[in-house]
């Protein structure tokens, strides 16, 4: 019985919760598609196949890459672009602050809250000056490399990070 007075039979009940589901999976994939979370990952599927491991050794004090982090991924066999990013790349590929902005499960007001809005960056209006592109860098290699370090890392886990909750980090 609902709080009308009305009794719903079970297929009634399925039939709701079933429509609720796929109203459901339609947003997602609208979000998904909205975020152009296909054109991110096969970005960062291109750096992982093209990215010299060496430039993130070298620079993983000034990106603020725990090397620690850095070895847990060489230990499962994982590209570091997947979690981590250089400044350079950022600033050649803006569209990225949005991967890297999720993976390390920040919201855009997140940002906007330490004065550093992205929403130009991810749209493809403009690029982040090299200054900018530093400061995003180091906070999303902060906060990602904590989370490698706390919660250990899989060959997909950062995909599961972009796009946890997505209706929360648009």
């Amino acid at each position: 019985m609902n709080r009308e007075g009305v009794t719903l039979t079970t297929e009634q009940l399925r039939n709701a919760a079933a429509e609720e589901t796929i109203a459901r999976v339609q947003a997602h994939l609208r979000a998904f598609d909205a975020l152009q979370l296909d054109a991110l990952l096969e970005a960062v599927d291109a750096l992982a196949a093209s990215g010299d491991a060496q430039d993130f050794a070298l620079n993983a004090e000034t990106a603020n890459i725990n090397p620690r982090a850095l070895d847990a991924l060489t230990a499962r066999g994982i590209p570091y672009p997947y979690y981590f990013c250089l400044p350079e790349t950022l600033t050649a590929q803006p569209a990225l602050v949005a991967y890297y902005r999720r993976l390390a499960l920040l919201t855009p007001d997140d940002l906007r809250a330490i004065g550093l809005d992205t929403q130009p960056y991810e749209s493809g209006q403009s690029a982040p000056d090299p200054a900018t592109a530093h400061a995003l860098a180091r906070l999303f290699n902060g906060l990602v490399s904590a989370a490698v370090l706390q919660s250990g890392v899989t060959p997909r886990m950062h995909l599961l990070r972009v796009i946890r909750n997505v209706d929360n980090i648009a």
